[in-house]
């Protein structure tokens, strides 16, 4: 086991011991990652880490081949670097929070 380096974050998004995230690969240099599960049926899902959210933002990329499944990903991952630099949010408000600032206009309420 390697010594951490004190002060130094621990890679997000890429498990190195585990059960549930197989066959991983990171893409783009680490902005995001590509997996299967044991329960996927041999399935892809691509997963990153949103900094400004703080949650990690996972999607089925609906194939079985791994290249296919890296391009997909790659695509995917540039398609939310643009978004979020467009000021788009990848994750939407709570529903009482928009329940209460519309039926009962109280935008001075916090949830």
């Amino acid at each position: 086991m390697q010594k951490r380096v004190k002060n130094k974050k621990p890679k997000r998004g890429f498990k190195e011991t585990s059960t549930e995230y197989l066959n991983q690969q990171e893409i783009l240099g680490g902005k995001g990652t590509i997996y299967t599960t044991p329960h996927s049926g041999g399935n892809y899902y691509f997963r990153t880490y949103i900094a400004e959210s703080k949650k990690y933002f996972r999607r089925s990329l609906r194939t079985t081949e791994r290249e296919t499944a890296l391009k997909k990903g790659e695509d995917l991952m540039l398609d939310i670097l643009a978004k979020m630099t467009s000021g788009h949010k990848l994750f939407g408000q709570r529903l009482l929070t928009n329940l209460v600032k519309t039926h009962w206009n109280l935008d001075y309420l916090i949830l």
